[in-house]
């Protein structure tokens, strides 16, 4: 189409293969950056973002205000069709010959070179997921972002292609957490233990990058 840059088009492509291949509907910009190590600037990215939304083929969720790559992105049917018209079954080949190799460890690799620690985002340290939190307090403060981070997650699980018996397993836990997290003395070794169970379900821990930062702060 003449209307869609190189960007655009290697933009949809990948979104729509990240999100077949992680059985995902959607997912954000900045995981999408981490996955294929993509080196373009990050405000180009948006900006092809932004005109595939126009062009209807892709949505984000998000008010204006909030932080654009962690804004959750998927394809719509007429990104679908686009992507399947041009690519068919070569996608994956095509975007290998672009320079973009999926790699779904990037998005729990705490490395300078793959990511957006330039652009602000947190990065997932897989280190973070096994064992306990050392010297971590929760204050008012923390607990009350704690519990309503998590409450967040929990309604974002909606959005997510797990089971519905995933879903409930995975609600169960952050119940537990929020449960925990409003004890007068919250237990932060039991609270981080459900959260980790809570993430490890279906590889679902992309969507706690924000509950790690608080924990680890």
């Amino acid at each position: 189409m003449k209307f869609m840059s190189r960007l655009d088009e290697l933009l949809v492509a990948t979104l729509e293969h990240a999100l077949g291949v992680l059985h995902r509907e959607s997912m954000s910009l900045g995981e999408l950056y981490k996955l294929y190590s993509m080196n373009e600037n990050t405000a180009a990215l948006r900006r092809s973002a932004e005109k595939l939304k126009e062009l209807k083929f892709i949505d984000f969720s998000g008010a204006d205000g909030d932080r654009f790559f962690t804004r959750s992105l998927w394809t719509t049917s007429l990104g679908h069709e686009y992507v399947e018209m041009e690519f068919g079954d070569n996608l994956a080949s095509f975007l290998e010959r672009s320079g973009l190799i999926f790699d779904e460890a990037a998005l729990f690799r705490d490395d300078p070179d793959v990511g957006l620690g330039g652009a602000g985002l947190p990065l997932v340290d897989s280190e973070s997921w096994t064992g306990l939190i050392s010297d971590t307090e929760l204050n008012e403060e923390k607990r009350s972002k704690l519990i309503a981070n998590l409450k967040q997650i929990e309604s974002d699980l909606s959005a997510t292609s797990l089971s519905n018996a995933e879903k409930a397993q995975a609600r169960a836990y952050i119940a537990a957490s929020i449960i925990l997290s409003e004890m007068p003395e919250p237990p932060v070794d039991l609270i981080w233990e459900m959260i980790t169970r809570a993430a490890t379900i279906a590889g679902i821990a992309s969507l706690f990058v924000s509950v790690i930062a608080l924990m680890k702060a």
